[in-house]
């Protein structure tokens, strides 16, 4: 049987449909996240990181609004340092909880080794672990 093109039920004629994952799903992004556990700073708990800013979770819309840029500091297993970063959007996510995305200025040699440092200690290997169990695979031990 040959298919015409304006054939519906013929499936050889249909081109695939492609789907973006993953970074080509988001051309916008200029570096890959991090999600990271254990961490906060001046505004709530850290979420993820990337090398050009963060997402924080806050239990209240923070004071800082759009386009404010300042030190923040930032907590993780008892160490703090202090990243320059300005506020980039904020997003209501929940009754009380709020979203805010801090895009880092230029960062003083110091302040991109405790960020290095903070990815490498904290990224969160649980979810990965959690995702497992409850998925396709179990870790024994």
């Amino acid at each position: 049987m040959q298919c015409r093109p304006a054939d519906p039920d013929c499936m050889d004629e249909v081109p695939p449909k492609v789907i973006p994952v993953g970074p080509a799903r988001d051309k916008s992004r200029r570096h890959g996240r991090l999600r990271v556990a254990a961490a906060t700073c001046d505004f709530g708990d850290v979420v993820d990181i990337s090398a050009s800013g963060m997402r924080v979770e806050c239990a209240r819309r923070p004071a800082a609004k759009v386009g404010e840029f300042g030190p923040i500091t930032v907590s993780t297993h008892g160490e703090s340092f202090s990243v320059p970063g300005r506020v980039v959007w904020v997003r209501r996510i929940g009754l009380w909880r709020h979203a805010v995305g801090v895009e880092f200025g230029e960062l003083s040699p110091k302040a991109r080794h405790a960020l290095v440092n903070l990815a490498r200690s904290v990224t969160s290997t649980d979810d990965y672990l959690r995702t497992m169990q409850g998925g396709e695979r179990r870790f024994a031990g």
